[in-house]
């Protein structure tokens, strides 16, 4: 039902949502939860995370480790914006799989409002994820 909720709720997401980074979000929550991508090093991880970075190089573990610090980090940054919520909001979207429903009820605002702050958290991601590259 959660899954079919997503799929509904994407219909109507505000501009500017990247779903690129929002399919990138998705499969760190997947490793975050599990071992098992660790032995899988041509994950979907790695090979969104290398077209983000323009990184060509043939997968290895250790680089799947390393993707996966750099949006660790990136998703850290959030921590520096002016609105905390952000961050909470892609931890409980991307780690506890929560819904904007749930969301809404937590931040007290609408599922609109909650979407706009989503793609909005999903831009900031990306600019970090090429600024956490570029001195990583």
């Amino acid at each position: 039902m959660a899954g079919a909720e997503r799929k509904a709720g994407r219909l109507n997401m505000p501009s500017g949502f990247d779903d690129e980074i929002h399919n990138l979000l998705t499969e760190w929550g997947n490793w975050a939860r599990t071992d098992s991508l660790l032995n899988k090093p041509k994950h979907a991880l790695y090979r969104m995370m290398s077209r983000i970075i323009d990184d060509e190089r043939p997968p290895s573990v250790d680089d799947m480790n390393d993707k996966t610090l750099v949006i660790e980090r990136a998703v850290a940054r959030l921590k520096t914006e002016k609105d905390k919520r952000l961050l909470t909001l892609i931890k409980r979207y991307y780690l506890s799989r929560w819904d904007y429903i749930q969301l809404s009820a937590r931040f007290k605002l609408s599922e609109q409002r909650i979407k706009e702050m989503h793609a909005r958290a999903l831009r900031l991601v990306r600019v970090n994820i090429i600024l956490v590259n570029e001195n990583f």
